[in-house]
């Protein structure tokens, strides 16, 4: 119940617009991809959060903060739940996603999340 209140109150967005404001801030933008990662887990919460505009941010996070492992970490963790749904893998391809995420993997080579959830994420966005 409480998710739903939160798409209600139109939580996404004001997250959206609270990252847009502060993308230099890597606090403000991992705390954001958190979010976004906690939130999307179904798939109706994952049609939700890409329709507010969560993947061009969540890239532009990944661009903007490539040294914050935290950053990453969660980037990868919204990419991950967003990428379930075929329609969003595009959207993220066609916005270089794959790129970004190979390139976060190379600059945090030893950092378990990243190399964990990496490769898996990538091979979700393999055109099949």
């Amino acid at each position: 119940a409480a998710r739903r209140i939160i798409f209600s109150l139109d939580g996404v967005h004001r997250v959206l617009q609270g990252m847009g404001r502060h993308t230099a801030s890597s606090l403000v933008q991992y705390k954001g991809c958190a979010f976004l990662a906690n939130l999307a887990t179904q798939t109706w919460e994952q049609e939700e959060v890409a329709s507010a505009g969560a993947i061009p941010m969540v890239l532009r996070a990944m661009e903007a903060h490539l040294g914050e492992l935290e950053v990453q970490d969660y980037c990868f963790g919204a990419l991950y739940n967003l990428a379930q749904q075929p329609e969003h893998c595009t959207s993220i391809n066609a916005l270089g996603g794959a790129s970004l995420v190979e390139r976060a993997m190379q600059a945090h080579a030893s950092a378990t999340i990243v190399q964990r959830i990496g490769p898996k994420l990538l091979d979700i966005l393999q055109p099949k």
